[in-house]
């Protein structure tokens, strides 16, 4: 069991999960409500690196999306931190872009994908860290996002929305009452 202390009086509750990596088979990286990132031995839960997300902010701070693997690079964001590249063997932040809301990284396509503000879809360079708006999304802000099929699946906690962005403007929307996730 891994237990961090939460500093500030809120807190952002969320979906997260562990990640791991056959090529990494000693590391685990899970975030955390205090702002921090651990790398962490899956087998002894011994913590090898604990990474501050926080961006210097005292308040909702949490690392609340599940982190994105991509070779030796974490990407992962903290709520009003911003989102980071952090080095897997070292704990070592390689970039940050700055802002808060940034969330669900994903891989589409060939490309790395992350979600800003539950509004704005971005493609993401992880070797410098840079992004570039590809989409918005006009309805409620959406909660999390999976690559199945050559497509897109967004969720709100109301409707899943399917998205092509060879044709942006050919997404489909199917609503239901509640509790609908992308997984």
């Amino acid at each position: 069991r891994i237990r961090r202390e939460t500093t500030g009086r809120f807190t952002i509750v969320a979906d997260a999960g562990i990640v791991t990596s056959s090529a990494y088979p000693g590391r685990a990286v899970a975030g955390f409500p205090d702002g921090h990132l651990l790398i962490f031995d899956p087998r002894s839960g011994e913590t090898l690196h604990a990474v501050d997300l926080s961006g210097g902010k005292k308040e909702f701070v949490d690392v609340d999306a599940t982190p994105l693997l991509h070779g030796d690079l974490i990407i992962a964001s903290s709520w009003s931190g911003g989102l980071y590249g952090i080095d897997i063997t070292s704990g070592v932040i390689r970039w940050h872009v700055e802002g808060s809301s940034w969330a669900f990284p994903t891989r589409h396509a060939g490309q790395l994908l992350v979600v800003k503000d539950g509004q704005k879809l971005f493609r993401l360079d992880p070797k410098k860290g840079s992004v570039e708006e590809l989409w918005v999304f006009k309805h409620r802000p959406i909660r999390d996002l999976r690559s199945v099929a050559g497509l897109l699946w967004m969720a709100d906690g109301k409707s899943l929305h399917k998205l092509d962005l060879n044709a942006p403007d050919a997404s489909d929307r199917y609503t239901f009452l509640f509790g609908v996730s992308s997984a």
